[in-house]
């Protein structure tokens, strides 16, 4: 599939078909984009994104889900993608950090 990932913004990327013997020709790198669900443990609601690329959905299971994925990254996410994935965002680093100043999830 081709297009833009809705979180980070990566797209089609122009480059080279070098053949044994150097004859370069254009060619194009498209996205791995996949439709998938992105759910927000602190806000309990799940988001359903057209096109996700596969290193966004790798980041966000490697830092422990879209809320930390939001706390690291929402400076990435561009304003080209659709407004609702950053409200969704938004939303849950604001809920984040409501959470971790409660007196319980203080960390030493």
């Amino acid at each position: 599939m081709s297009g833009r990932c809705n979180l980070c913004g990566r797209g089609t990327v122009g480059g080279n078909n070098v053949s044994k013997s150097n004859k370069k020709t254009k060619r194009t790198f498209q996205v791995n984009n996949s439709p998938g669900t992105i759910r927000s443990e602190c806000l309990n609601e799940c988001i359903r994104l057209a096109r996700i690329c596969s290193k966004c959905t790798r980041t966000i299971d490697h830092v422990g889900g879209f809320d930390q994925y939001a706390l690291k990254f929402l400076k990435n996410i561009k304003l080209n993608s659709i407004d609702r994935v950053i409200q969704f965002a938004k939303r849950a680093v604001k809920c984040k950090g409501r959470a971790s100043l409660q007196p319980g999830n203080a960390t030493r």
